[in-house]
Parts: C-alpha cells; sequence; structure tokens
C-alpha cells in the first residue's frame, strides 16, 4: 500500500511541475540555486531502483523527498530528508527541503531550526536559497522585524549567485516589508534603487505611493500613482493589469479623499474593466 501510494504521489508530481513550479517554487530564482523545488527528472522505479543498490543513498533519498514535497506530500518528504541528514549532516540541500516541508504543514518552529542549520554549514550552492527561504519562515512567525537584515545580506552579496533581478526583486520586496513595519523613509529609499534597475515596476511605484500615503505627502502619492499608471499601455501581462487595477483603485481613494469625485468614480471603473479583462483571460478558453 505503501509503495503504491508513492508511486502515484511521483506520477502526481510529475504531471504537475507547472503548478508547482508557480505555487511552491520561490519568487526569486538565484542562479546558484542547484536544487531546485520541482519534480526530479527520474521515475520512481528508477529511484527505488539506486534505494535497492543503497538505501542510504543520499541523491535518491533527495529525489523521492523532492517529489513528496512538489506533491504536497510533506511528512513523507520530512522522513525522506530526515534519513538523508541521518547519514549527511552536512548536506545543506535537504536541511532546506527538511524545512520547505515542515513550513508547508506548518511546523515553523522545526523549520526555523533546520533553515538556521543550513546556513551554518555555509555552502555557498544553496546559501541564497536558505537565507531567501528563512525569510519566510519568519515572516511566518510574526518576526519581520528581523527580515531586513537578511535582505541585506542577500542584495549585497557578491558571491551567492544573486544576479541583478535577484536584486531588484530583493528591494521590492522589503519595500514591501518597510511598509507593513510602518518605515514608510526606508520602503521609498528602496522602491527608488529598484526603479533605477526596473523603471518599468508597476508595484514598486504602487508601493512609493503607499509610503507617501503614510507620511500623509499626498501630492507625491499622486505622482506615484500615475507614474505607474502611465505604463498601461494596454498590453501588460496579466500579473501587471492585475498591480495596474490596483493602481487605479488606490488612485481613486486619493481622489475621493482630495473631494475629486468625479476623477475617483473614473478610476474606479477603469479598474473594474481591468478586473474584468484578468477575469477573462483566466477563465475563458483561448480562441
Amino acid at each position: 500500500m505503501q509503495e503504491s501510494r508513492r508511486t502515484l504521489t511521483l506520477a502526481l508530481a510529475l504531471s504537475l511541475s507547472v503548478l508547482v513550479c508557480v505555487g511552491v517554487q520561490a519568487s526569486i530564482a538565484f542562479d546558484a540555486l542547484n536544487y531546485k523545488l520541482k519534480p526530479p527528472n527520474c521515475s520512481m522505479a528508477q529511484i527505488e531502483e539506486r534505494l535497492k543498490k543503497n538505501p542510504n543513498d543520499s541523491g535518491a533519498l533527495c529525489d523521492r523527498a523532492q517529489a513528496f514535497l512538489t506533491a504536497g506530500e510533506c511528512e513523507l518528504a520530512v522522513a525522506d530528508y530526515g534519513s538523508v541528514i541521518k547519514h549527511n549532516p552536512r548536506m545543506a540541500a535537504a536541511y532546506i527541503g527538511r524545512s520547505r516541508a515542515n513550513e508547508m504543514i506548518g511546523n515553523h518552529g522545526a523549520a526555523l531550526l533546520d533553515i538556521n542549520a543550513a546556513i551554518k554549514i555555509g555552502d555557498k550552492s544553496c546559501l541564497a536559497d536558505a537565507l531567501l527561504h528563512k525569510i519566510a519562515v519568519l515572516s511566518a512567525l510574526n518576526r519581520g522585524l528581523d527580515c531586513p537584515a537578511i535582505f541585506e545580506q542577500l542584495i549585497n552579496s557578491k558571491d551567492l549567485g544573486v544576479g541583478p533581478a535577484d536584486r531588484a526583486n530583493l528591494l521590492q520586496q522589503r519595500s514591501e516589508l518597510y511598509l507593513r513595519m510602518k518605515k514608510p523613509e526606508l520602503a521609498i529609499k528602496d522602491t527608488e534603487t529598484c526603479l533605477l534597475a526596473r523603471p518599468t515596476s508597476l508595484t514598486c511605484y504602487l508601493n512609493q505611493g503607499k509610503a507617501y500615503a503614510q507620511l500623509k505627502q499626498p501630492q507625491k502619492e499622486l505622482a506615484a500613482y500615475c507614474r505607474g499608471i502611465k505604463l498601461d499601455n494596454g498590453k501588460l501581462r496579466l500579473s501587471y493589469r492585475r498591480v495596474i487595477s490596483e493602481l487605479y483603485v488606490a488612485r481613486a481613494k486619493l481622489y475621493e479623499s482630495m473631494g475629486k469625485s468625479s476623477l475617483a468614480k473614473a478610476d474606479l471603473l477603469k479598474a473594474r474593466a481591468e478586473e474584468s479583462d484578468v477575469y477573462q483571460d483566466v477563465y475563458s478558453p483561448t480562441k
């Protein structure tokens, strides 16, 4: 029965590879990460054959754990990663994998212990991934105050495989964290730095506007929203159009507070049109 379950689990993992990449893998894909969260490029039969030859084969156990993790069988993944760690306690990727599995089932404390162990090992091939995952674990534990220093370490790293696109993503994410921490000046600084590298980042303009809202500077808030909306050429990808809709809603609220009801209504209509288009793109069949 257990064998059948494992075979079915791997088949499911392999068939859901696209969903896994979208829904499970971290939003930042570091160049240094050599053990990404995706189904292994082998069948369960091949994995089991390797394990018959050597039950302690760390690579085979990690492949099976990876298949379990991508299919949502987190308890089985925890068990296999644990076996790897027992026989190879210096394998940082196994600690990262077990941390992810524990995080997915809500064992945040265990996830933090494992990710700290991975970071302590210091394997540069996966250290950036470990640091990024630690941010997620700390956020789940409501310890956002501990995250800015980790962001800084990643942003300023030189030999961990963090590229220019990664740094822009990190700056954008940290600006959102600073907004939650009610530190708008720092959020603005990060958005400005990010925009130097990515001048068309709609999310940065949205975050910048929110930061100026916290500072009660409506004219600068309005300017930020307008700069973002100006980038709308009607041909934006789905994810960007969602942000455009948010920009219109944010500007509408600001116009309303300024007593400019007609402009607010116009923006709300545009936001609803964007939301309708997004809905059709998601749920209507492609012609």
